[in-house]
């Protein structure tokens, strides 16, 4: 039998983003490792701790500054950090979500609604989300379009500091060119957007659409309408964490300094479930393919059957919008649906193409391969968390 080895988490588990990453920990701890975890009970404005007289075998940390890092580095044991947080010097192998693509997804999922302009919401002074920010310039800059910021506290002391900042955010949002997609750092930032739209009697998601960096799934659900998010890649962070870490106490050094990790979906919620769109028969035409994307036979023959007009102008109009071709969105609203009902349900992968519209696996695993570079199998594998499994 292997030896038991003491690991340490030291992560916050009192938010979700915490919650999901020590799920992805556990999750490869216990079906490959023989480990005992001491779990930090801290929070995100505590510093982490570890027992008087620890002595284990490595440790997986979001290590916030330079101080956190020395501590580690004291223990002499391996260390992993699965923070965003880039710290000089910092000689720990470092997992966190790949930035620019989860801002690609952002802009995808707003683009395909038709907005062209767009918003940032979130405490950009700290270098983290200053970070995320550029990160989504720079994906807005490929594409030629611009964001505007409204720059907001990480955390509010009192009632009269976050009125004082609802009634600054509401003001803002009055002043914006409307419609307008908005990116918030956080799902809570996402929420105080909402409430922020409430009190200034302004439209979510038909003026101001808003999308979460990350998903809480269950406070999303508190505010209305709920609130749409990117499926941050935690889980799959902590599962790697882990082998990283088993790697490091085995005495392997093949493990990267720096790994980003792709996010998968958008988890859909009422607060971007609209259409910013001018023209009418776009709008038939983009309601058609949101109904009908999965119907077996779907093509753009079968949308013309129902929104009459020459399929010149469809195709032009479409790319001119949207800068893809209308059997390219039914081909991403298909590879969606499938990444949804391989993460959220059980169904063998002739169900899964079947419901995507595809008449076989085949037909669906080229399709899946061709857009994420990976088998649905794998996608399966790679990011479904255990409360799925």
């Amino acid at each position: 039998m292997k030896e038991l080895k003491q690991i340490a988490v030291l992560v916050d588990s009192a938010s979700g983003w915490g919650r999901r990453v020590i799920e992805g920990i556990l999750s490869e701890a216990l079906e490959h490792h023989r480990w005992h975890i001491w779990i930090s009970p801290m929070h995100r404005k505590t510093e982490s701790f570890l027992p008087k007289g620890w002595i284990g075998d490595g440790i997986i940390a979001r290590i916030p500054n330079a101080k956190s890092a020395c501590n580690l580095a004291k223990l002499k044991v391996p260390v992993v950090d699965v923070s965003s947080i880039p710290l000089p010097g910092n000689p720990y192998p470092r997992i966190m979500p790949d930035h620019e693509e989860a801002c690609r997804l952002a802009l995808d999922h707003f683009t395909s609604k038709g907005f062209k302009r767009f918003g940032y919401v979130g405490p950009v002074r700290l270098p983290w989300v200053q970070a995320h920010f550029a990160a989504f310039q720079k994906v807005l800059a490929t594409h030629k379009l611009k964001g505007r910021v409204f720059s907001s506290p990480m955390d509010f002391t009192s009632q009269k500091d976050w009125q004082e900042w609802m009634d600054s955010l509401c003001q803002w949002l009055a002043e914006q060119p409307k419609p307008l997609a908005i990116l918030a750092w956080s799902p809570r930032m996402g929420r105080e957007v909402v409430e922020a739209c409430r009190m200034g009697g302004i439209q979510v998601p038909h003026e101001v659409a808003i999308l979460g960096s990350n998903s809480d799934g269950l406070l999303d659900q508190a505010c209305h309408p709920p609130l749409a998010g990117i499926d941050e890649p935690c889980f799959e962070m902590g599962k790697l964490a882990a082998k990283y870490l088993d790697s490091l106490i085995s005495g392997s050094a093949d493990v990267p300094p720096l790994t980003l990790v792709k996010p998968s979906r958008i988890i859909p919620g009422g607060s971007t479930d609209t259409l910013a769109l001018n023209d009418p028969m776009l709008v038939q035409v983009m309601k058609f393919i949101e109904s009908h994307a999965c119907d077996c036979g779907m093509s753009v023959e079968t949308i013309l059957q129902h929104v009459p007009m020459a399929r010149r102008s469809l195709e032009r109009k479409f790319r001119e919008t949207f800068d893809r071709s209308p059997a390219e969105e039914i081909r991403l609203r298909r590879v969606a649906h499938a990444k949804a009902l391989l993460l959220d349900t059980d169904l063998p992968m002739s169900e899964v193409a079947e419901a995507c519209g595809y008449s076989t696996y085949n037909y669906l695993y080229s399709v899946f391969m061709k857009s994420t570079g990976i088998s649905p199998t794998m996608y399966r594998a790679e990011h479904r968390s255990s409360d799925h499994c």
